[in-house]
């Protein structure tokens, strides 16, 4: 109702009891999670899984930011640490995943641009979708995995072969060196508050 600017007057009368275990909203940009755990989020726990890229943004300067020189708006590039998967492979194999499997049935990014801009991170050049395309692709890696996850342990019953339960069933049928589900969808939190409105943080979303 807040991040949508909804009148009280529409939804006085909705009584929604928030659980013990989870009381956010979906706010975007400076606020985000009332709880502000996603600002707690530093480095990753496994650093040898990732590597780390320092990537340049830009961002446009009113005319009344004082970095702001001349009339008009200009640009300024400010650098930010990025953490990304090291096994270039593996993360090729799992946006394939997620665009054969899963964008086919919710079609929000497009491969081609996806690719370029994920091969321009890697680089640490300039990415004018950032922050939103930055949360996209540890979204992506993080569904992509879950559906390997699944896929790799439906072949394991079908040839017969038993699958542990349990947190090792992941370390069992995954790579070692690759990040989890959790670890990714945990980037993609930490990177959230700083969501703009941009079609790249709309895709996000």
């Amino acid at each position: 109702m807040r991040n949508f600017g909804v009148s009280d007057e529409i939804v006085g009368d909705i009584k929604l009891e928030p659980t013990a275990i989870e009381q956010e909203d979906i706010g975007v940009g400076l606020g985000g999670l009332e709880s502000k755990r996603d600002r707690d989020i530093a480095d990753p726990r496994d650093s040898d899984k990732w590597l780390k890229v320092a990537v340049r943004r830009k961002s446009t300067l009113s005319p009344t930011t004082p970095t702001a020189s001349g009339p008009g708006a200009s640009i300024a590039e400010t650098n930010i640490t990025v953490w990304l998967p090291k096994d270039r492979e593996m993360v090729a194999t799992i946006v394939d995943v997620y665009f054969s499997r899963l964008n086919i049935h919710r079609p929000v990014l497009t491969r081609a641009s996806f690719q370029r801009d994920l091969d321009e991170l890697y680089k640490g050049g300039v990415i004018a979708s950032d922050p939103g395309f930055v949360c996209s692709v540890y979204l992506v890696l993080a569904l992509g995995t879950l559906s390997e996850l699944n896929d790799r342990i439906d072949t394991r019953h079908s040839q017969g072969q038993g699958i542990p339960i349990g947190p090792s069933v992941y370390a069992e049928v995954m790579p070692a060196h690759w990040p989890t589900s959790e670890d990714l969808f945990e980037r993609a939190l930490a990177v959230k508050p700083d969501l703009r409105v941009t079609i790249s943080s709309l895709q996000a979303l």
